[in-house]
């Protein structure tokens, strides 16, 4: 089966895999990494998109923003001696995108009629940033 969506529904995945199944990467030894400048544009792009001040929006929102502004979000392995484990951007979640129902059919099923949980979009986060569930 495949799976056709927009640019702004996949970003709004990954905006729910920001919010709900990032704080699952710590517990794999993963850290997210991002470039200084890349952040501060994404404050102020975010800002104007939600309607915030820059002070108020969430940092979720921001990063999400360095994603939609082509910027890369960067997970580092601290169990690993730091190395770079993956970097999710525009073109890695396209290329990624067909193996969500591959990979993760279940955990997208959940997403699309909204009835998921943080397992749901963790599993699919991996498979957007690895293309396919490396952990858990």
């Amino acid at each position: 089966m495949q799976l056709i969506s927009t640019t702004e529904e996949k970003l709004t995945l990954l905006q729910a895999c920001l919010d709900d199944g990032l704080p699952f990467f710590p517990a794999y030894g993963l850290e997210l990494s991002y470039d200084d400048a890349q952040y501060e544009e994404a404050r102020a792009s975010a800002a104007a998109r939600t309607g915030e001040s820059e002070d108020e929006v969430c940092r979720e929102d921001i990063w999400g923003d360095i994603v939609r502004n082509g910027g890369d979000l960067v997970f580092i392995d601290n169990e690993d001696g730091d190395a770079e484990v993956g970097r999710l951007n525009l073109s890695g979640m396209e290329h990624n995108w067909p193996r969500l129902m591959l990979e993760a059919p279940r955990s997208m099923a959940d997403y699309i009629s909204g009835n998921y949980d943080a397992n749901s979009i963790d599993n699919i986060f991996q498979v957007l940033l690895f293309g396919s569930i490396k952990y858990g």
